[in-house]
């Protein structure tokens, strides 16, 4: 787990969410182990930081790389009047 994803995971308190699942009535144990669930998928589904800037980096490059055959297209149609 990378230091951005074990950053993400913590994010969920998880002893909050125990404390609260214990106060409806759950049992300790119970609420332990629905608590744990949650985070582990949790920490799995959240998008970093660095997952948002690879995004943005890939989403660049495939932009700039459409961009650049839209005016050679434009420049070929140019020429072939």
């Amino acid at each position: 787990m990378s230091e951005d994803q074990a950053v993400a995971a913590t994010t969920f308190d998880t002893l909050a969410a125990s404390r609260a699942l214990k106060s409806a009535g759950i049992n300790e144990d119970h609420a332990d182990a629905i608590v744990s669930v949650l985070s582990a998928s949790l920490g799995a589904h959240i998008a970093t930081k660095t997952d948002l800037a690879e995004l943005e980096t890939r989403l660049t490059v495939r932009f700039g790389g459409m961009l650049a055959v839209a005016v050679g297209v434009i420049v070929a149609a140019i020429k072939l009047l």
